[in-house]
């Protein structure tokens, strides 16, 4: 590890400077360790300053110079600083320098410190210890004189201005800067040797800053240190360009490039700038100007963005005669509009088969914005495996979500153990950080009394403790290390709960029952006096599967028979040979769910019966409810794959041998002959080309041949492209208003108040804005989600807890940071804010945040969306609506 050997010692005229051989311990570190550096020490006008001590970082003699000036010493890699004494006159900090291992450097020294050039080879690091992103082209690194022959170390008393230094070029070539990054290196396991020293390497990216690098140390008898170092990457002439995090379809946005001139004299700078996938609308695409030294100047570029998906790729670059800059950026783009999708889903074993499903695309619809995608699997093994990919993309990470997302993979994986099948080696290598991350955000999300909720941030729910208590008693199971005081206390929690809340429904206290009985087990004493609290009048079917299962895990084989029984007798059939059962009365809530229902039944049947034959009905009829290549929700997809793997491991299909073609519109899009190399092997989805599809109805043809059975889901999405979208309720009225935020010093008091003005669509940069969301709901709902999109121009304000705005309750300036919503949590991401609240009841509830107007141009910003988080169909949105900001 690097570091700057600082000391807290000082010299003086009577004392004797520790030489750099006893400070850095040099006699005991080979050639490898050390850099060297060779200079000379000379005056503004060229002579040299004989007999001089060259001191390192203050303290450290490093040598003398001799009569012609010169010195030469040897160092470990770090940054310095050198200082001189000579004829009693002390000239510290004459200049900083920052080395390599192995690194030769050559200097120039001047007494005066404005005068320190480095005029030999630019290695990695220049004389002032800054690493430098710059250009490798001869021709701006080495000067000549005005007549041509090159300045030597012996010429270098007169300066790079006087000597009249020329390129052979007008401009510069730019080398590009593309790969930005916010952390560089991790390296955990680091060792040193004898010497305590470790080398790391790594490569800067091409942010010019300052980068912090953080060193701590462990011993093995448990000693500690830390130590904290900088290093600066930078350049002379640098450009800058001023991007929004997205660009959206049709805004028109204004790119600001800043140009920064840290060379000693004005440049003639000439200006590009390009753009792919946006319109650029200025005249030209390039600018010449002057810029003094240590000034910066700013262009701006006006584009408009023309394409939905992907990136555009902006390109900008300063050019001078001595040094140039270009920078690359890639923004993501997103289509305007209100997104639509439509799943599609089939299945059959026919030997010979086609079957043909339709789908709309609304005429006006631009289909740039269209996505198409396809799964085809071979058996129920391998769409299980697709179903997991879903889990692991959502983008949002509550107590549910966490466990969703990476016990189902756990299950699947524990399975394929058992049952002998091969698992991807992507698994392997990815499941043990999955499990582990997920765990960690598991602990964190804890209540203090032991239980979970649905966020951090709200009330211990019931139902969610019981959730994680099974995931991680399974998780263990498969041999996942857990905490087990996190298990323990969720465990009492829920026991606690069964002992004080008598308002828990009969589905939500026979899981809690079960949930224990997975974990640790279950006393049939205790299994009786909890469920004397269930009224047997309420249960439905998906309780009576839990404590069917649950007097299974006890041993009490009649009672579970019994409840099997019953069940059994209230089994639905909808044709095509399925089989399902209802809750006993729909409501949006898992409690009365057919889906899950279903899938908890299933999961009984194989536990307490497996030889029944309604198992390959079900399965059928869940595999019918797939919504794409999941199910409606992560909770109900986790629940569904439990119920198949469990099916699975009693069950084997048929070894499949057919072929299977896939037609989009008449266009063969996919063509696979499946073997039995395909059971356990998830596949690729096929993304369709969007030339393939038009406007109106489409039609996909699958065409089988041979034997076994295909499992086919397909999804499609579009964006609304009409100018103006209505508002739309589909359970719920979302309204969305914008406040311009006006400041002023509070009367008599140092204190900056805002109060909320009429925003008529325009606003400038700079300057505040308040977004209230009011939702209205005609019933009692749970697990409320509301995404709102954000401005591309336009940035949250994080600290809102400091800000005090007139008659808003929620705004009245906190001195500290602390969560003071009604709702349960808040994620802020680069395109949308999104609410969540765990309960919202019959009435009006308002969302708030601030935005930060800041690049200027016109905006479109899509509708909100407010939706049930487990029943999206249940919803509404907004209009949508124009922003202007202007400089």
């Amino acid at each position: 590890m690097s570091t700057a050997f600082n000391s807290n010692n000082t010299s003086n005229g009577s004392s004797r400077l520790i030489t750099i051989y006893e400070r850095f311990n040099l006699k005991n570190l080979n050639s490898e360790e050390l850099a060297t550096v060779k200079g000379r020490l000379i005056r503004k006008n060229g002579t040299p300053v004989q007999n001089a001590i060259i001191v390192i970082d203050e303290d450290y003699q490093a040598g003398i110079t001799d009569t012609d000036g010169k010195f030469e010493f040897r160092l470990p890699e770090g940054k310095y600083t050198i200082s001189a004494y000579y004829n009693g006159i002390t000239k510290d900090d004459l200049t900083e320098l920052t080395l390599s291992k192995k690194q030769i450097r050559e200097i120039i020294l001047y007494n005066d410190k404005d005068l320190n050039e480095l005029l030999t080879e630019q290695n990695e690091f220049d004389g002032r210890g800054e690493l430098r992103a710059g250009v490798t082209d001869k021709s701006a690194q080495i000067y000549k004189k005005k007549d041509g022959a090159k300045l030597s170390m012996d010429e270098s008393a007169v300066t790079p201005v006087e000597s009249g230094m020329v390129s052979d070029n007008e401009f510069v070539q730019a080398e590009v800067r593309s790969d930005f990054k916010d952390a560089v290196l991790w390296s955990p396991y680091s060792v040193t040797d004898e010497n305590g020293y470790a080398e790391v390497s790594l490569n800067f990216p091409d942010n010019l800053t300052e980068w912090r690098i953080t060193s701590r140390v462990i011993t093995e008898d448990t000693k500690t240190g830390q130590a904290v170092s900088t290093v600066i990457t930078r350049k002379d002439l640098l450009i800058r360009m001023e991007t929004p995090r997205f660009l959206q379809e049709n805004d028109e946005v204004t790119i600001s490039t800043v140009i920064h001139n840290y060379l000693s004299t004005a440049k003639k700078t000439l200006v590009r700038f390009r753009g792919d996938n946006i319109i650029s609308e200025n005249a030209g695409t390039e600018k010449t100007l002057t810029i003094e030294p240590n000034t910066d100047v700013r262009v701006d570029w006006k584009i408009k963005v023309n394409e939905p998906l992907g990136a555009a790729t902006l390109y900008a670059e300063a050019l001078t005669n001595e040094e140039s800059d270009a920078v690359e950026i890639k923004v993501p783009l997103q289509p305007k509009g209100l997104k639509v999708e439509i799943n599609s889903v089939a299945d059959f074993s026919d030997e010979s088969k086609t079957e043909s499903k339709t789908f709309n695309i609304p005429s006006g619809t631009d289909l740039r914005s269209t996505g198409l995608k396809l799964s085809v699997d071979a058996s129920l093994a391998s769409t299980v495996l697709t179903a997991l990919d879903d889990l692991a993309g959502y983008p949002y990470g509550c107590v549910e979500q966490t466990m969703s997302r990476f016990l189902p993979t756990v299950v699947v994986a524990d399975a394929f153990k058992e049952i002998n099948a091969p698992v991807s080696e992507a698994t392997k290598t990815k499941l043990p950080d999955m499990v582990a991350k997920g765990l960690q955000r598991l602990y964190s999300f804890q209540h203090s009394d032991g239980g979970w909720g649905w966020w951090e941030n709200d009330n211990t729910n019931p139902y969610m403790t019981a959730y994680v208590v099974y995931g991680l008693a399974l998780a263990e199971k498969a041999g996942y290390n857990i905490d087990k005081g996190y298990l323990d206390r969720g465990i009492n929690s829920i026991k606690s709960q069964l002992s004080n809340n008598n308002t828990i429904d009969e589905t939500t206290l026979a899981y809690m029952l079960y949930s224990i009985a997975v974990a640790k087990g279950i006393d049939e004493e205790f299994l009786k006096s909890n469920i004397k609290k269930i009224n047997s009048s309420e249960l439905n079917d998906y309780s009576r599967s839990l404590l069917a299962m649950t007097w299974k895990i006890s041993g009490n084989e009649k009672n579970a028979m019994e409840e099997l029984s019953k069940i059994e007798k209230n089994v639905k059939s909808k044709g095509e040979g399925t089989a399902y059962w209802e809750g006993k009365e729909f409501h949006y809530r898992w409690q009365d769910d057919k889906v899950q229902t279903t899938a908890m039944v299933l999961k009984a049947i194989i536990m307490i019966n497996k030889n029944s034959d309604l198992k390959e009905r079900v399965v059928r009829w869940l595999m019918m409810q797939r919504m794409g290549t999941s199910w409606r929700n992560t909770q109900e997809t986790a629940l569904v794959i439990f119920a198949l793997v469990d099916y699975l491991k009693n069950s084997s299909e048929l070894n499949p041998d057919y072929t299977v073609k896939v037609y989009i519109n008449g266009s063969n899009v996919y063509e696979k002959s499946m073997t039995s190399d395909d059971v356990y092997k998830k596949n690729d989805f096929i993304k369709i080309d969007n030339r393939n599809l038009i406007s109106g109805n489409n039609e996909i043809k699958i065409e089988k041949s041979g034997k076994g059975k295909i499992y086919f889901s397909g999804n499609i999405s579009y964006y609304s492209s009409a100018e103006n979208i209505s508002a739309g309720e589909s359970g719920f009225r979302i309204e969305r208003e914008y406040f311009r935020l006006e400041k002023y010093n509070l009367y008599n008091e140092e204190k900056i108040v805002y109060r909320k003005k009429y925003f008529d669509g325009n606003i400038k940069s700079g300057d505040d804005m308040l977004v209230k969301l009011h939702v209205y709901s005609k019933e009692d709902n749970q697990y409320f989600m509301l995404e709102d999109p954000l401005p591309a121009g336009m940035e949250i304000v994080k600290d809102d807890w400091s800000f005090t705005i007139e008659d808003e309750s929620n705004y009245t300036s906190y001195p500290y940071y602390r969560w003071r919503w009604w709702y349960a949590d808040k994620e802020v991401r680069d395109n949308r804010v999104t609410f969540f609240a765990t309960y919202i009841g019959k009435g009006e509830y308002e969302f708030s945040y601030i935005l930060h107007a800041q690049i200027p141009g016109e905006y479109n910003v899509n509708p909100a969306k407010g939706m049930l988080m487990y029943y999206t169909d249940y919803n509404g949105n907004t209009e949508n609506m124009k922003i202007n900001i202007s400089e």
